[in-house]
């Protein structure tokens, strides 16, 4: 697609992401609430996903109607959107946030009875209780998208070389209550807490990595398996939960190229694939 483009990932300090992303995090949560209380529900809970949207640089929930309308996330500058219509966070709360967003949605007719305040448990942070977004970090913000932006290209392109598999890759999709960017290769049918499979994304950062990393979970796996050598950045994580993990520093520290990360993710995933069978 042109509108794809590999963005430089500049160093930037870890610890200056974080507010970005737990501002964000907590911003995705309007369109996952747009998703659920329209969307027909799905057993998985894929109707409360959102699809990354290259040309906006955004999170968004799926179409809402036949016209393709979405709510979402601009990440760079922190924008609630429905449709055509913008309202920047930036000075704004949540429960503002949510006026104009209600507002939006019924004007384009749809009952917003079933929209809620409820959704997933999520990392505390002001706007939780009150406070405005502020949006004037421009260079986290910035940084937190790109990392999202190449991920969403690079996942794409690693699942897609196991679309022979069966059940095979979920599509690439953002999950708002972790906030991170994912596909599930099923390598074999039933039950998902028994099946075969390896989970690839990036996470933007989280209790574990206080930064963006790249993760690979074979599954079902356990700590005492034999895990093979990696190639650089990752390493096996294994306390707490078991994945190949390549945080933002040591991705940094090598030629991070988008060639040269679909090759890290093809390489976990090839050997998180032989963990399991």
């Amino acid at each position: 697609m042109s509108d794809r483009y590999w963005l430089q990932l500049n160093e930037c300090d870890p610890k200056l992401l974080e507010d970005a992303r737990l501002q964000l995090h907590h911003a995705v949560q309007l369109p996952m609430r747009a998703g659920k209380a329209i969307l027909p529900k799905q057993p998985d809970y894929s109707h409360t996903s959102l699809d990354f949207l290259f040309d906006k640089q955004a999170f968004a929930c799926h179409p809402l109607n036949d016209d393709g309308l979405r709510v979402g996330i601009i990440l760079p500058s922190l924008t609630l959107f429905c449709g055509d219509a913008e309202y920047p966070l930036d000075g704004k709360t949540k429960d503002e946030a949510t006026d104009w967003l209600k507002a939006q949605l019924s004007n384009h007719g749809f009952d917003i009875s079933k929209f809620d305040k409820g959704g997933f448990p999520l990392p505390s942070h002001a706007v939780a209780d009150g406070a405005a977004f502020d949006a004037s970090d421009t260079k986290a913000l910035q940084t937190v998208s790109a990392w999202f932006n190449n991920a969403a290209i690079a996942l794409e392109a690693a699942v897609t070389k196991y679309r022979h598999v069966t059940p095979g890759p979920a599509p690439v999709t953002c999950w708002p209550h972790h906030f991170d960017i994912a596909s599930l290769i099923g390598f074999e049918s039933g039950d998902p807490e028994t099946a075969k499979s390896v989970g690839v994304g990036l996470s933007p950062g989280d209790g574990s990595y206080a930064q963006p990393y790249f993760y690979t979970n074979p599954w079902p796996a356990n700590a005492d398996m034999d895990f093979p050598e990696l190639m650089a950045p990752g390493h096996w994580h294994t306390d707490g939960f078991i994945s190949a993990v390549a945080p933002a520093e040591k991705c940094l520290l090598t030629d991070i190229t988008q060639e040269t990360i679909i090759a890290y993710l093809d390489d976990t995933i090839n050997k998180a694939a032989l963990i399991i069978r």
